[in-house]
């Protein structure tokens, strides 16, 4: 059984793949010319792993080559160092916990998963990806990266971080593309529901 006693802030978790083989898309160009693409198709990859706060734009994310249980984990301990456990004491049920939504991935689930005291893991239906406002971030990424070679991994994660930056110097337009109404709702129903 899941404990929402103490949860103050709910964020949403989700991981996504890339490559340096390029995702293309439509592109304008005038009547009776075809679009040019510059096609490579490598197969070398990272993970960008990201939570964000929809109700504030604030973020934490991670780069790793691989996804499992142990990168997961070194992922909770870096979101563990940023948004760090008050000490209480005295309280037995400190308000001070954080709520993290994230899907049913097998290594989400394993019995391996090292969670720090002070966050909750909140599953979401199996198949319901529409229901992680992170996803629609990663479809934001992938279409700004969209109709690019990328030479390297090097200048693949130099071209995320440009477009991650953005949100990091502005978290009210990463809060515009992911606080939907309804989230907002569901996460301040889990923190006065529960005091």
């Amino acid at each position: 059984m899941l404990h929402y006693h103490g949860i103050q802030r709910v964020f949403c978790y989700d991981e996504a793949r890339f490559g340096l083989k390029a995702h293309y898309r439509r592109r304008w160009c005038p009547s009776g010319y075809r679009a040019e693409w510059v096609v490579e198709d490598r197969y070398e990859w990272l993970w960008l792993l990201m939570a964000t706060e929809p109700s504030t734009g604030e973020c934490v994310c991670a780069y790793m080559p691989t996804i499992n249980t142990e990168t997961i984990t070194a992922f909770l301990q870096e979101f563990d160092r940023q948004y760090p456990k008050d000490q209480h004491p005295k309280d037995q049920h400190p308000k001070d916990r954080i709520g993290i939504v994230l899907d049913g991935h097998a290594a989400h689930r394993s019995k391996r998963l090292q969670i720090p005291s002070h966050l909750v893991l909140l599953p979401t239906p199996a198949y319901s990806p529409e229901v992680n406002p992170a996803e629609r971030v990663f479809k934001e990424l992938r279409a700004r990266l969209s109709n690019i070679v990328f030479d390297s991994l090097a200048s693949l994660e130099a071209a995320l971080t440009s477009a991650l930056s953005l949100w990091w110097h502005t978290p009210a337009l990463l809060q515009r593309l992911t606080s939907y109404p309804w989230w907002c709702e569901a996460a301040h129903s889990i923190k006065t529901s529960f005091l």
